[in-house]
């Protein structure tokens, strides 16, 4: 697996990659790549560029969803939420065809390894509280506030 490092609004992310599939995202404080990136990653460092400036909507990446069926049922249910809009877990579970699954859907959000890309941040508590994030709380209120901030036509 490889992986490209580069400076956001949000912090430093790396993306870990396989062949042409993103397989993980991480925000944190790797080292920027000095390497010149292919361009495929160039491709990929581009969308999250356009994501963070209001340019984009949507990720068109190569990624695998993989895990159990409720796994990936939680995780397409994911990414049928649109951006600046949020879905309690316990709505996300009742629309996946899980109603008594709300903790085991917060369970999969935490395990998400493609967050932004899949945008678990769109997840919140039913009392309208952000919640947890992979990324710590901070992040989600900015990624939350920045898809709200931008109109996508």
């Amino acid at each position: 697996m490889e992986k490209y490092t580069f400076a956001s609004k949000i912090g430093t992310i790396t993306l870990f990659y396989n062949n042409k599939n993103v397989e993980r995202v991480f925000v944190d404080k790797h080292q920027i790549s000095k390497d010149k990136p292919s361009s495929d990653i160039l491709n990929m460092k581009r969308q999250f560029d356009d994501y963070l400036e209001g340019k984009r909507s949507k990720f068109n990446l190569p990624i695998n969803i993989i895990g159990s069926t409720f796994n990936i049922d939680i995780l397409n249910g994911i990414l049928g939420i649109p951006i600046g809009k949020t879905m309690s877990y316990k709505v996300l579970a009742n629309m996946c065809g899980y109603p008594n699954a709300y903790r085991a859907v917060g369970t999969v959000c935490k395990n998400n390894k493609l967050p932004i890309v899949i945008p678990c941040h769109r997840v919140i508590k039913s009392n309208g509280d952000i919640g947890e994030y992979v990324f710590g709380k901070k992040v989600k209120k900015q990624l939350l506030d920045l898809e709200r901030s931008y109109i996508f036509y």
